[in-house]
């Protein structure tokens, strides 16, 4: 390959990333919605250590990660013998009865759908090559997990508040 076509196949790419990231953008609020009400609705404020959600991060980060890989590590926490309590959590009032880590695993599964509303906007915008399908869906896990643990904090601090007010 010439140099000029390898500097051609970069400019795609970075051009692809580029929308692929201004596609997301346009989701964000609706990710950060939906973790809020996932949250909330686990009281997962109420669970002090951080280490579980950061560690399903450390798994989503890495280079080679897949959707698939997350799933089955938030699964692998649930059964260990060991489980961090966030895992088990039951959700509060009407909503369904699975424990925390088992609807986690069901809304980043789902984040496929938003990944392939992401690839259909691209195609609309940019004649270049399509992303994979994973590539997009990885992204969403990361954004995702990265603004549920900074979530968890606010919920933590939050939570500490309303203990000491409380006189508990």
């Amino acid at each position: 390959m010439s140099s000029t076509a390898n500097e051609s196949a970069r400019q795609q790419e970075a051009h692809l990333a580029l929308q692929i990231d201004h596609f997301i953008g346009k989701h964000k609020g609706e990710l950060i919605r939906d973790l809020q009400g996932l949250a909330d609705s686990y009281e997962i404020g109420k669970v002090s250590e951080r280490a579980p959600l950061k560690n399903v991060m450390s798994v989503a980060n890495e280079a080679n990660s897949d959707p698939e890989e997350v799933i089955n590590f938030i699964r692998y926490q649930l059964g260990r013998s060991t489980r961090n309590e966030i895992w088990s959590r039951q959700s509060k009032g009407n909503q369904p009865k699975n424990v925390f880590a088992d609807e986690l695993a069901t809304r980043i599964e789902n984040l496929s759908k938003m990944s392939d509303k992401i690839l259909e906007s691209i195609l609309k915008n940019v004649s270049v090559k399509v992303p994979d399908r994973d590539q997009v869906h990885i992204k969403l896990i990361r954004l995702y997990l990265g603004y549920l643990s900074r979530y968890h904090t606010y919920l933590k601090w939050a939570y500490e508040q309303e203990r000491i007010k409380g006189g508990r």
